[in-house]
């Protein structure tokens, strides 16, 4: 599966605590999500993003992973109350 550019794709040999792997029949591909939380507590978020992707949904994804790596439980949680 294809994935994302930059450094928040995943990588084929890391290991993940959760996974959520989806192709609505409405949707033209594929979108992968994956976290990990490490030691630390920290989250790492990856994603998969097929090439039908649309670019919203591309700029979207880079900022949650961008936003939520190194995340805390708290963080989740805060982000969860407001929306």
């Amino acid at each position: 599966m294809p994935t994302t550019r930059g450094n928040r794709s995943r990588a084929r040999d890391e290991q993940f605590d959760l996974q959520d792997i989806r192709k609505d029949e409405e949707c033209a591909d594929t979108v992968g999500v994956y976290l990990h939380v490490d030691e630390n507590g920290k989250a790492q978020i990856r994603m998969t993003l097929g090439p039908e992707v649309q670019t919203l949904t591309r700029a979207m994804t880079a900022i949650l992973c961008k936003g939520l790596e190194g995340a805390t439980r708290r963080k989740f949680w805060i982000c969860r109350a407001i929306s």
